[in-house]
């Protein structure tokens, strides 16, 4: 019996400008790929307080879920998914998830309300694969 196991997570930081030309890093989320079971944190930061916001495009979604929208959390998971509200109103907004299932599994895109650009990134989640070999 084999039992196949991948985790892998990122976190990639960008430079950009403020409207004063000053550089600010800004946190972006990106593709990651784990296994059901696993946790994952999917980071994000705004560059003004109380900005960031989190929506969920779940497979075949035409209309995103929002996550959070700067006032209110939104969980449609039991619990698995958190992020803290406090820190997310000082620019750092990370979305985690625990346990990860299948239907975590999506489009998730992180943005700042005063800006138009989206950093988006795919949740990829691997159910485990059971090998079994049976003799002849």
């Amino acid at each position: 019996m084999t039992s196949v196991t991948q985790a892998t997570t990122a976190n990639v930081s960008a430079t950009t400008s403020d409207w004063r030309g000053d550089e600010v890093d800004v946190l972006r989320p990106v593709n990651t790929v784990v296994m059901v079971g696993d946790d994952v944190v999917l980071p994000c930061s705004s560059r003004a307080s109380n900005d960031a916001r989190w929506d969920f495009y779940r497979e075949g979604m035409r209309q995103p879920i929002n996550v959070y929208n700067g006032n209110h959390f939104h969980d449609d998971t039991g619990r698995r998914m958190n992020l803290d509200v406090d820190s997310c109103r000082l620019k750092t907004c990370n979305l985690s998830i625990t346990s990860v299932k299948l239907e975590d599994a999506g489009f998730y895109v992180c943005f700042e309300s005063s800006r138009p650009e989206r950093r988006a990134a795919s949740l990829i989640v691997l159910g485990s694969t059971l090998l079994s070999f049976i003799p002849n």
